[in-house]
């Protein structure tokens, strides 16, 4: 039996200017391209996650009680895996369209 993990994103560290310029430093400081590489691409899903919480007020910390809420919800209501099955199939897949600047 192995080890379990859960996947690791910097981008969810890197919540200030500061904190992703310290980044970008040690990155570049590596000169290892890979290292480089995925820290660019950290610090553009972070862009992306601090901008959606400024347009929408929406934080990380925010989405964790909601997470928690609907969790409790549906522990309450007593929805089952098959529950979320159907859901799942008849939920709209349609690509959201991304958030315009105010």
């Amino acid at each position: 039996m192995g080890v379990e993990t859960i996947p690791y994103d910097a981008a969810e560290f890197l919540t200030d200017d500061e904190t992703i310029a310290a980044y970008l430093i040690e990155s570049l400081e590596s000169d290892d391209i890979r290292i480089i590489t995925e820290a660019l691409g950290a610090v553009a899903r972070a862009r992306g996650k601090i901008e959606f919480a400024r347009n929408t007020g929406i934080t990380p910390e925010t989405r964790i009680r909601l997470g928690d809420a609907l969790s409790a919800l549906s522990c309450k209501i007593n929805l089952t895996n098959e529950d979320f099955e159907v859901f799942n199939q008849v939920r709209d897949k349609t690509p959201a369209e991304p958030l315009n600047s105010i």
